[in-house]
């Protein structure tokens, strides 16, 4: 029987059984202090001890967000955006694990989930470790980082006290990685052996800790899935956005809607009023250049070879839009162009670099019965929970199912997603341009059979 009860530094915790009787699940563990009162709009700060067992069997609050949810989640999804308990004390993370005994050395995968930095949460219904439990004796593990305004808000005031302001969320995935370290290992897993992954606004997230000085080390590997947004020439006439100058500007205006005057002031406004502020202010907290966590641009940082130098596996979808289709999106945004140029240049670039470690890219393009390869439906497969979906599914759906969760296991394991029975995935390099295509079939291209794409990446790394 996988372990129930383990020692961790700041104390016992007991789990339960997973839907899997051979993996258990350990849910709701604090991994840092409670960001409220003094503490909001802070770095995070040690977990403090607890007396007796700590009882992981509840998920406990997701991040302070907005509840209103999509028509299409809602019909898609019965059980997605219920009424969790919504809160603060929300620096958790949940693990699954197959391992019998602390002796283990197995895996870790650490999942940052998506949702634009304003929304969703670690265990919502696309996430499940149990297949990765039982069938490739890996860890998962699952974070929850704040949100919105209270995950990156930055102003003058909070500058001066912190040096910088912003990035609390990106903080608390570091504070995460650094509970990891120090703690996976009775839970059966290898802390040398650590891969970080996630999608969409987690991709961002692993991005940004793949080039920050302050999360080297903290992990081996890193997995990047329709996360890259703008590059290049593309991001030219957005830099000024994510700049420290003007998030502190954006922080002036949440003052102003709030009529606060200090920072006293700021920590005492209940969380329900910084999401009113939000849906006035669209895309004004994200990840910010703060000079400690962000240092740079990440095109600039890659263009100069300033990034840890990890295997990599990264990709898109072929019809990213789809999804903000469905949604109702009136931005007007070409998102297909937003996620899938950046994610080659990536790849173009890392390959140029004779002395860096493999990248291996992907294509999603398997549609979900009636609804297409859109943004995020690759995690329906990669999670093993097709079964979750109202659609009707078919045996190819089964096995790129399969398919996915052994090459995404197999890189975590090793750094090579290749095994026995799988379609080999070579690694993107300058003279093949390899790239993996998971559709109808499982079948390797090449950068050259997406010629307008090429166009595209070409334009964004300026040739």
């Amino acid at each position: 029987m996988a372990v129930r009860e383990v020692q961790v530094k700041n104390g016992k915790i007991h789990g339960c059984a997973s839907g899997i009787p051979t993996v258990s699940v350990f849910k709701g563990i604090p991994y840092a202090a409670a960001p409220v009162g003094e503490l909001r709009f802070r770095a995070p700060t040690d977990c403090p001890d607890w007396d007796g067992i700590y009882q992981a069997v509840e998920y406990g609050p997701i991040p302070v967000q907005d509840r209103i949810k999509t028509k299409f989640n809602r019909e898609e999804f019965a059980e997605y955006g219920a009424e969790e308990p919504m809160g603060e004390d929300c620096l958790r993370l949940h693990i699954w694990t197959p391992a019998e005994s602390s002796e283990e050395r197995l895996p870790v995968m650490v999942w940052f989930h998506g949702g634009g930095f304003v929304e969703d949460y670690a265990y919502n219904v696309v996430v499940d470790g149990d297949t990765y439990g039982e069938r490739f004796r890996t860890v998962l593990v699952s974070v929850e980082y704040r949100l919105g305004i209270l995950g990156f808000l930055a102003h003058p005031l909070l500058t001066a006290e912190g040096r910088t302001s912003g990035n609390y969320g990106l903080l608390d995935q570091r504070a995460a990685l650094l509970w990891i370290r120090e703690n996976i290992g009775v839970f059966g897993g290898d802390p040398d052996n650590v891969t970080v992954f996630g999608e969409s606004a987690g991709g961002i997230s692993v991005l940004q800790h793949l080039c920050s000085p302050l999360s080297r080390g903290l992990f081996h590997r890193a997995i990047v899935m329709s996360g890259t947004g703008y590059f290049g020439k593309m991001l030219d006439a957005r830099r000024e956005q994510q700049t420290l100058k003007a998030a502190e500007k954006a922080g002036e205006k949440v003052f102003e809607k709030l009529g606060i005057a200090d920072l006293e002031q700021l920590r005492r406004v209940p969380a329900e009023a910084f999401i009113s502020v939000q849906r006035e202010m669209p895309e004004a907290f994200l990840p910010v250049i703060d000079g400690c966590f962000c240092t740079d641009w990440l095109d600039r940082l890659l263009l100069e070879n300033r990034y840890a130098n990890v295997p990599i596996l990264m990709g898109c979808t072929s019809q990213e839009a789809g999804l903000f289709r469905a949604q109702g999106d009136k931005s007007g945004r070409d998102w297909n162009r937003f996620f899938q140029i950046p994610a080659f240049a990536w790849a173009e670039l890392a390959a140029e670099c004779q002395e860096r470690k493999p990248v291996y890219f992907y294509w999603f393009s398997r549609s979900i019965p009636n609804l297409g390869p859109w943004h995020a439906m690759e995690l329906h497969y990669l999670f093993h929970v097709l079964h979750r979906t109202s659609r009707r599914l078919y045996q190819a759906d089964l096995d790129l199912e399969d398919a996915m969760a052994a090459y995404w296991c197999n890189f975590a394991a090793a750094g090579d997603p290749n095994g026995e029975g799988l379609v080999r995935w070579e690694p993107y390099t300058q003279e093949s341009g390899g790239v993996l295509e998971l559709g109808d079939l499982i079948r390797m291209r090449r950068r050259s059979d997406f010629l307008e794409l090429s166009a595209e990446v070409d334009f964004a790394l300026g040739k």
